[in-house]
């Protein structure tokens, strides 16, 4: 004759405890590398529009930064930027030779908008390189085939 069962055992709710904690283990480890990797997408992402905005500038406006060479300031290679106001804090150098100088702001300029991040864009042999930093990760590069791997955490 069959029993009238009435609730659960405690070896039935370990059970479910165990297995709903294994399940949480696996989970919750993947779903942060999720959200890891779509912000560094969106850093690339970025990185493209800053790229697209810059050359939009640069058909519009007649600025130094568009051009591919730098140009011979008292014996210095100087290159004009363009660049963020938090990213401005004057002139960066490269090297012995070289400076980056900052020439506008795409934003101040009304080209870029809704961007939380610093940034650097400028043209070197014919190649936009755009170099930005948000408050978890830095990448620096040509936007065209970047991939996850080319960002850096801050």
């Amino acid at each position: 004759m069959l029993k009238n069962k009435q609730g659960i055992t405690l070896v039935e709710l370990l059970i479910v405890i165990v297995i709903m904690g294994i399940i949480a283990a696996i989970a919750i480890p993947a779903v942060g590398n999720i959200v890891e990797n779509t912000r560094k997408d969106a850093v690339t992402t970025d990185a493209a529009t800053i790229r697209s905005s810059a050359r939009t500038a640069c058909i519009t406006e007649d600025w130094d930064a568009c051009d591919n060479q730098p140009i011979d300031v008292d014996g210095t290679d100087t290159w004009f930027v363009m660049a963020s106001d938090e990213a401005a804090t004057g002139d960066i150098t490269l090297g012995a030779n070289e400076v980056l100088v900052v020439e506008a702001d795409l934003v101040a300029e009304d080209y870029l908008e809704g961007l939380n991040a610093e940034y650097v864009v400028w043209r070197h042999d014919g190649t936009w390189i755009v170099a930005i930093e948000t408050d978890d990760y830095f990448y620096v590069g040509d936007p065209d085939g970047a991939e996850r791997g080319d960002v850096w955490d801050v």
